[in-house]
């Protein structure tokens, strides 16, 4: 045996022994600065400057500033602010972290969580990482698909979890784990080399070596014929279906670009208008996009299709790229990165990377990721660059419609996320106060800043024991019908005053939450812990089918007493999201 095929051996028993819960799939998780041992140059101080892309509706920005083309033309955003930038495609991160550290390139181009791993293992500070720009977070590009069986991440222990070693999703599987209390241990990890194609997530799925994939869209579509149900035909696989996409998982995949510190030293105006020239970039495209008209939009995208597809014919999918992100542009480069208090800025995700990348055993201690520190203000003056108000993610009244046909059907579970979680309240109670149920409150504002485009809906429930008593003693339907109406009244205002004290826990905090992100659902006692007469949880031949149960005992009796809350996907329903 060979030192190299000994060392491979002693390296997968260690994975066994340190992390049981990790099916092998030819990946070790280790830390980058281990795999990597290119040598520190300095950056070359000659011709253009190389910055690299992937192959995703982000990189718009960077064809579109340097004049829709490879090499800055010099009409272009980039060339009008005195650049000379050569792009170059570099889907493998591994490749572009040797050019950044040999000083072929001061730039990198990748996943927050991605980048988070350069903050450890290389001791020479001229290749410190510092943010530049936050590109896009991904809306739609990124899919974890799922097997039969699996309704929702309750269902994930125990399931094999395939996604790319050093990749883009390392962050967004521990994220979805997180929010339902769960760790890495729960499930079984199965880290493939690849983000596609061979020994890849999407690989591991179809070879019946997963559960649970983490993939780009494109594998998506081809596991599960077209975005629906996989038939087990043309390369499917059988019963395979998107159980979320980045769009629902809106503020998790943010894609960044980053310099060398001793680059952004000696060079900070130019960075400087690297990243001006980016937003500007991304301005222009949305108001192309948005006409999808002019000779520029047509050259936009033939550009693209060219550069990043290979073929100026690819044009059909490279205009479906560009909404599987959300391009950051001025305004979300200065709230990410300038307010202290929003929960998915800058420090705060960071933050949640390195104890997720602690968890999978690739960041020992880390140390805290740098930003570029710009004054956004004078940015925006040197540029002339638009600060967009906020918009609502979620078309409000399509996400109301939608909700009420699926609650009244039965169905809403069918789309939902995570499993229901309730809050409990005493007869009478008018308010609910933040103190007594700040860690449920807590709960909902974070999953609602992870999942920007998930829609909380509230479910408010009602004591059916008046009704049952009334009912018992012979009051007349009229009567009850005002009774059963009145319930659901009160627990339609029960589920709004629960809605109205989550928004002011949170704004206590700091926080702002988005409220088209909020679904009321009023459920009277139609869905009592102690069932339906229909359901065959009773048989008093006094009750109608239709009816509640009466409960059995004084804590069956309170536990009718609830809020109900269900994080829901709504990506099915036609025109329901909106900036995304």
């Amino acid at each position: 045996m060979s030192h190299r095929s000994l060392f491979r051996l002693v390296l997968v028993l260690f994975a066994f022994v340190m992390f049981p819960n990790f099916v092998m799939a030819g990946e070790v998780l280790k830390p980058l600065a281990s795999q990597i041992t290119t040598p520190v140059g300095d950056v070359q101080a000659y011709g253009a400057t190389q910055v690299p892309m992937i192959t995703f509706g982000a990189d718009y920005a960077e064809i579109h500033a340097n004049g829709d083309a490879k090499v800055t033309t010099a009409d272009s955003i980039w060339g009008r602010l005195g650049l000379n930038i050569s792009l170059v495609l570099q889907d493998d991160f591994k490749a572009q972290v040797r050019d950044y550290l040999s000083g072929k390139s001061p730039y990198l181009r990748g996943e927050l969580g991605m980048i988070n791993e350069m903050t450890e293992g290389w001791n020479d500070p001229r290749v410190k990482p510092r943010v530049a720009a936050l590109l896009t977070r991904s809306t739609g590009g990124d899919v974890v698909d799922v097997m039969p069986g699996i309704k929702t991440v309750e269902d994930w222990r125990g399931k094999r979890v395939a996604f790319q070693a050093d990749g883009p999703h390392m962050y967004w599987l521990w994220v979805i784990l997180d929010s339902n209390r769960m760790k890495l241990s729960d499930v079984k990890l199965v880290p493939m080399k690849n983000l596609s194609g061979k020994d890849s997530p999407a690989e591991a799925l179809k070879m019946g070596k997963a559960d649970i994939a983490f993939v780009i869209s494109p594998d998506h579509l081809a596991l599960t014929s077209g975005g629906t149900v996989g038939t087990g035909a043309e390369g499917s696989v059988k019963g395979a279906r998107g159980f979320m996409t980045s769009k629902t998982g809106s503020y998790i995949v943010h894609d960044v670009y980053v310099v060398r510190e001793d680059y952004y030293q000696s060079h900070r105006d130019e960075v400087d208008k690297f990243t001006r020239g980016i937003m500007k970039s991304q301005e222009e495209l949305g108001v192309l996009f948005a006409e999808k008209k002019s000779e520029q939009y047509k050259k936009a995208l033939k550009a693209f299709a060219t550069i990043i597809l290979g073929s100026p014919a690819a044009v059909a999918d490279a205009e479906g790229m560009f909404g599987e992100c959300t391009m950051a542009g001025f305004s979300e480069n200065k709230k990410f990165f300038g307010e202290a208090n929003y929960p998915r800025g800058f420090a705060n995700v960071n933050k949640e990377i390195q104890i997720a990348l602690k968890a999978y055993g690739v960041l020992t201690t880390g140390s805290v990721l740098a930003w570029a520190e710009w004054d956004f203000d004078a940015m925006q003056k040197a540029s002339m660059l638009v600060a967009k108000p906020a918009a609502p993610a979620l078309n409000s009244a399509v996400v109301a419609a939608a909700v009420t046909r699926q609650a009244q059907a039965g169905t809403l579970g069918n789309n939902q996320i995570f499993p229901t979680f309730s809050i409990y309240f005493t007869p009478e109670q008018k308010e609910f106060a933040p103190a007594q149920y700040a860690d449920a409150f807590e709960k909902i504002a974070t999953d609602a800043g992870r999942f920007g485009g998930a829609v909380i809906v509230i479910n408010g429930n009602a004591d059916p024991l008046g009704y049952l008593k009334a009912k018992k003693s012979g009051v007349q339907q009229g009567e009850l019908s005002k009774i059963k109406q009145a319930a659901l009244n009160l627990s339609v205002s029960r589920a709004l005053q629960v809605r109205d004290a989550i928004i002011a826990f949170a704004k206590s905090k700091g926080i702002s939450l988005d409220i088209s992100q909020f679904s009321m659902v009023g459920n009277g006692f139609r869905t009592p812990k102690s069932g339906l007469k229909s359901s065959g949880a009773c048989n008093d031949a006094w009750l109608a089918n239709d009816d509640p149960c009466p409960p059995k005992s004084q804590a069956a009796w309170a536990e009718n007493m609830r809020v109900d809350f269900n994080i829901v996907s709504v990506e099915a329903e036609a025109g329901a999201f909106e900036q995304l």
